[in-house]
């Protein structure tokens, strides 16, 4: 299984201007902007779905739900949120920890249009105590993620 040291290796080898930032607990959307004094829109989920039997992992804003009918208009048929060991599968982080870098490449991966133009966000780092501060753009870069609408 990944943790932190791994996406840190991850980071450097890729040049990105990212900062992990350790803390207590950091394993939901909630708890992270609670240790982070910030509101949860200021918080970067990475949810990890399954569609037509395919993962697929999903970026959204802390504070919003992923909307299994607007993932659906994407033209899948079956949607479903991945469970632990599902996760752990597909991206080799435990849930809660799930960083936006260093997923796997064959992974479909969307990003909620609601956050395409912020600026920086927090996001899983890798281990349940650690948060990654990192710009969207650089997510959009290093991921090619479909935006679209799959919030509400």
């Amino acid at each position: 299984m990944k943790n932190s040291k791994d996406l840190q290796e991850f980071i450097k080898l890729h040049s990105i201007d990212a900062e992990l930032i350790e803390g207590e607990d950091f394993s939901t959307s909630v708890s992270a902007a609670q240790s982070l004094n910030l509101t949860p829109d200021r918080i970067l989920k990475s949810i990890i779905l399954i569609c037509d039997n395919i993962p697929v992992v999903v970026f959204l804003r802390g504070s919003k739900r992923i909307s299994l009918a607007k993932i659906k208009k994407l033209g899948f048929k079956h949607v479903r949120l991945a469970n632990d060991k599902e996760i752990l599968e597909i991206v080799n982080y435990k849930r809660g920890a799930v960083p936006p870098l260093d997923l796997p490449p064959n992974l479909i991966k969307i990003l909620d249009k609601d956050i395409a133009n912020e600026h920086i966000m927090y996001a899983g780092g890798g281990d349940l105590n650690k948060t990654l501060k990192i710009r969207i753009s650089d997510i959009i870069k290093i991921n090619s993620p479909k935006i679209a609408d799959v919030s509400q």
